[in-house]
């Protein structure tokens, strides 16, 4: 992953300021596509901010994709002998059909809101359980929802995106890079922890750089 090795040291805070959100927002519609709306966090009892942008289905990309901000304004705790090897400021992606429901009623059901929920259980991960995110690592979760047996994730590169898609440069020489969150079974968590990361992105190269599909295949199972 030579590209993890492009980092440079960064500036630590909770919350981005007004004028980087800007800078985030144009990023968004410059390397992604046009933004259908954000849901705003309304509350941040814990001095982050984090809302969720919907990036529009386009020709090249016909798929919505959810992607995080807020979380890279604070520095992930990278362990001393990671510290300058992988990004310390992330946000986080994830990719859904061109079909899902966003509406207000649609959105009151698990089934469709689970995206959502998860991105911002991820976006503060970190922080709440004193540990950081980054390429290869997975979390098991419960099923996210009734129609689904996905219960866990994996955080990948999005290397289906040009590489200046998923670095946006702030100031102070601040680079956020952007990790998609790839819902998981369970058993594909166990195959990572049996045989590592980069065979389950192998296993899942198929997956990875598509939308998230709640009935596909368990690519874990019985191996």
């Amino acid at each position: 992953m030579e590209w993890l090795k492009r980092i440079l040291p960064q500036k630590s805070r909770k919350k981005y300021s007004p004028e980087e959100i800007d800078l985030f927002e144009k990023h968004l519609d410059d390397h992604f596509g046009p933004c259908r709306s954000v849901f705003h966090e309304l509350a941040s009892p814990d001095g982050m901010h984090i809302d969720v942008y919907i990036i529009e289905p386009t020709e090249k990309y016909p798929c919505y994709r959810l992607i995080t901000c807020g979380m890279g304004a604070r520095r992930m705790g990278i362990p001393r002998e990671a510290r300058g090897q992988v990004p310390d400021h992330i946000e986080l992606m994830l990719s859904l059909p061109a079909d899902w429901r966003f509406d207000e009623k649609s959105m009151e059901e698990d089934r469709f809101s689970w995206p959502v929920s998860l991105l911002k259980y991820l976006a503060r991960f970190p922080w709440s359980e004193s540990t950081w995110l980054g390429w290869g690592h997975t979390l098991p979760t419960d099923p996210f929802a009734d129609n689904t047996e996905l219960s866990g994730v994996f955080i990948d590169a999005p290397e289906h995106y040009p590489f200046d898609a998923f670095r946006v440069d702030f100031p102070e020489n601040r680079p956020v890079y952007i990790f998609q969150a790839v819902p998981v079974y369970a058993e594909e968590i166990d195959y990572a922890v049996e045989h590592g990361s980069e065979e389950l992105e192998k296993l899942l190269k198929d997956v990875v750089c598509r939308p998230v599909d709640v009935a596909r295949k368990n690519y874990a199972e019985g191996k």
